[in-house]
């Protein structure tokens, strides 16, 4: 994250491009690499290039979870009955793996992706540091990841 901040001078747009890199790195294929963690920076230096092209197009930032939970994947008329259960089956496991998580990670991810608090603001709320929060939102965006990922 400190790798993003020094770079964006956001908070909130560092904190989303870190969970953007471990949800790569999460689809990626890891088998044969010689320097792991060259190849996160490079994951993550790709993603600021990304976000700077899409400056250059005239967006505003990077598509980000909530983005793309908000944005409709599909026009009304192209939802088919298979697509409304996958959707549905996809939320069963969403919900699924929140439980699956400890009261404070949840929480914590809770009020950080749906409440919007800064990670200050949650550390306050539930009684933890600043970066145990952040250390929990990983787990728990790792964990959610890894979910919905094994049923695809």
């Amino acid at each position: 994250m400190g790798y993003f901040l020094n770079r964006v001078g956001d908070r909130a747009e560092a904190e989303d491009l870190t969970q953007q890199t471990f949800l790569r790195l999460l689809g990626a294929d890891r088998s044969d690499l010689a320097n792991p963690g060259a190849f996160v920076f490079r994951v993550a230096a790709n993603l600021l290039k990304d976000r700077a092209r899409g400056r250059a197009l005239g967006e505003d930032r990077l598509l980000s979870l909530d983005d793309e939970a908000a944005a409709p994947a599909a026009p009304a008329d192209h939802l088919t009955p298979e697509r409304v259960l996958l959707g549905r089956e996809d939320l069963a496991l969403v919900i699924e793996g929140l439980d699956e998580l400890g009261g404070a990670t949840r929480d914590a991810f809770v009020l950080f992706r749906f409440e919007r608090l800064s990670q200050r603001e949650i550390g306050a709320r539930i009684g933890l540091s600043q970066g145990a929060v952040e250390k929990r939102l990983m787990r728990a965006t790792l964990h959610l990841a890894r979910k919905l990922g094994a049923t695809r």
